[in-house]
């Protein structure tokens, strides 16, 4: 590998290993590919594994419409004991054992769909002041917390075995399943925590798809060319846009940043709508705005030097 950064552009779907932060897993996947600029899209706890998109170069210019995206997770919930930190990795600090049964475990779970405010836990990475939550919390200090609307989309039971329950849940973007997993033990009327936890998707990304950092160490030692076959394009967190092809003199136009008349008019209520924005060959070169009135404004830019 050079020793110098190079302009690497794309999207990996990394199956992140247990007992390593989000911001490790980024920086040893930015080494690997020997990346300039990098970035994820959304924080996967060092407990958790499975699906931790990195975006590498231009793709992190649409970061946000991964970090906005669903998430699916399979938690793993030990019903009966409650932690200081909401999972496995806190001390013991109550214990109720009790029994449940599928049917009364289906009615909780079932409660639990739709909107809610959900209190951030004290052990997070939200800051408070300008520092994590979870170095207050390290040094036995409470701060005030607001609550936030997150949304359950799904949820379903997926096995009950000795006190752990497996669960199969589809949520907004900034829910804890550690809360949520505290949650559904004390609506069961007793205590619980997050004893494992397994993300599956992120948007339409999933875990399928993704890729081990081992596979990918085996890669860079041994065929380093053939990393580039693992990155998705850089438009790959908003395949859901429509998009439009331009000519190359409305090409040049939009590459300036300015805004330009298309042939056709948007006959949706919005204002404004979204768009994939590609040359007559394919070649994608950001995303704009299409008005009303058939204007194409620019909002994201792919770097020319990309084209070169």
């Amino acid at each position: 590998m050079n020793q110098f950064k190079v302009n690497v552009n794309g999207v990996l779907l990394l199956d992140k290993p247990k007992g390593l932060s989000s911001n490790k897993a980024l920086v040893k996947v930015k080494k690997i590919y020997n990346a300039k600029k990098a970035g994820h899209a959304g924080t996967l706890d060092p407990l958790a594994t499975g699906v931790l998109p990195i975006l590498l170069g231009e793709a992190t210019k649409f970061a946000m419409f991964g970090l906005n995206s669903d998430k699916r997770y399979l938690a793993y919930i030990a019903l009966g004991t409650k932690t200081s930190t909401g999972d496995s990795e806190g001390e013991i600090i109550d214990k109720k054992y009790f029994q449940v049964d599928v049917q009364q475990i289906n009615y909780v779970l079932e409660s639990v769909l739709g909107e809610q405010f959900q209190l951030p836990p004290m052990y997070s990475a939200l800051k408070y002041r300008g520092k994590p939550l979870y170095k207050y919390a390290r040094d036995g200090i409470e701060v005030s917390r607001k609550k936030r609307i997150v949304f359950i989309r799904s949820i379903r039971l997926i096995a009950l075995k000795n006190s752990v329950m497996t669960i199969d849940v589809t949520c907004s973007k900034g829910t804890y399943i550690r809360s949520l997993s505290e949650q559904i033990g004390e609506k069961l009327g007793g205590c619980a925590h997050l004893m494992d936890l397994r993300r599956t998707e992120v948007g339409a990304s999933t875990i399928e798809e993704s890729v081990s950092l081992e596979k990918l160490e085996t890669l860079f030692n041994n065929s380093p060319e053939n990393l580039k076959l693992e990155l998705r394009p850089v438009e790959f967190f908003i395949a859901n846009l429509p998009s439009v092809s331009l000519k190359e003199n409305e090409r040049k136009i939009f590459l300036h940043g300015q805004s330009l008349r298309l042939g056709f008019k948007e006959n949706k209520s919005e204002s404004k709508i979204s768009y994939r924005v590609y040359d007559d060959y394919g070649v994608f070169l950001g995303t704009g705005e299409l008005n009303l009135d058939g204007t194409l404004k620019p909002i994201r830019l792919i770097s020319q030097q990309t084209f070169n």
